[in-house]
């Protein structure tokens, strides 16, 4: 379980970018929204769980993209072609140590 602090952020990484408008009644906090056709409906008594369910919910709704073939065009490499490297693999090195008595 994640601190408020950090549900907070992660919503605001997170398409929409911006925090649900949160009633706080009664006691108990609640979210109800739509986003993207999407109805979402949260009541808890903890600001905390209302939060974390609502990053749940928009990783949900945004994750159901639906991928086209000009899409994977601007990837940083094309599919099927070999990936750069940009590093050299180590050499091996021997280190001989010599003892002389005197």
């Amino acid at each position: 379980m994640y601190n408020l602090q950090e549900i907070t952020a992660k919503i605001l990484n997170t398409p929409p970018y911006q925090l649900p408008p949160v009633i706080h009644t009664g006691g108990v906090y609640q979210v109800d929204l739509k986003y993207k056709g999407i109805s979402f409906h949260k009541v808890s008594p903890q600001l905390e769980d209302c939060m974390s369910g609502y990053f749940d919910f928009i990783v949900r709704v945004n994750d159901k993209k639906r991928f086209r073939s000009n899409d994977f065009d601007k990837v940083p490499v094309k599919m099927g072609s070999n990936i750069p490297v940009s590093y050299q693999p180590e050499s091996i090195v021997n280190v001989i140590e010599e003892v002389t008595n005197g």
